[in-house]
């Protein structure tokens, strides 16, 4: 990745499933490597914050701050501001925007996960899971929906890969399991 004769050559590194993210002392620059390919979306960058997830990057703009997104070897503009939290999954990420909103990138698009502030919310693969009020939803391709009428007092999200998962929506002990295929 880098050569280096006597120190470190990487000055921060953030590691995905199959995308690393580094930024480089010698060069001033910030690298990604994914499928075999090295990018180079920002030079002279000394600092910036970033996270590798499956496929994709999420780092700061060091020009203007904003949030971008190294998804499948292409870079977006998404957000003005970077949020103060970024949850990486399995192919997508959440955040809470400037405005309080819960937002969702996957699959190449931005989506509102809820128009507030969860009480809480926890990414899981490719699951987000929220809390709002006293119900708990999931956030899965795009869509928001309402899984159980009340808050487990253990929760936890499994995803099953096929249909004939013979797996319960939820059980009786208080502690959810939810199978999407």
């Amino acid at each position: 990745v880098e050569d280096a004769l006597v120190e470190n050559p990487i000055a921060r590194i953030s590691a995905g499933d199959n995308t690393i993210a580094w930024i480089s002392k010698p060069t001033s620059e910030f690298k990604i490597f994914w499928h075999g390919e090295t990018s180079v979306p920002a030079t002279l960058v000394t600092d910036m914050r970033f996270t590798a997830g499956l496929d994709m990057v999420t780092f700061q703009d060091p020009v203007d701050h904003g949030l971008k997104v190294f998804d499948k070897g292409e870079v977006h503009d998404l957000e003005p501001v970077m949020p103060d939290s970024i949850f990486m999954g399995r192919g997508l990420f959440a955040f809470i925007d400037r405005s309080g909103a819960l937002k969702v990138y996957q699959g190449g698009q931005l989506y509102t996960a809820s128009d507030f502030t969860p009480d809480e919310f926890f990414v899981k693969d490719s699951l987000v899971v929220i809390r709002d009020k006293s119900y708990c939803k999931i956030f899965h391709n795009g869509n928001t929906d309402q899984v159980l009428s009340y808050w487990p007092s253990n929760c936890a999200a499994t995803w099953a890969a096929s249909p004939t998962s013979t797996m319960p929506p939820h059980s009786t002990s208080g502690t959810m399991t939810t199978t999407l295929w």
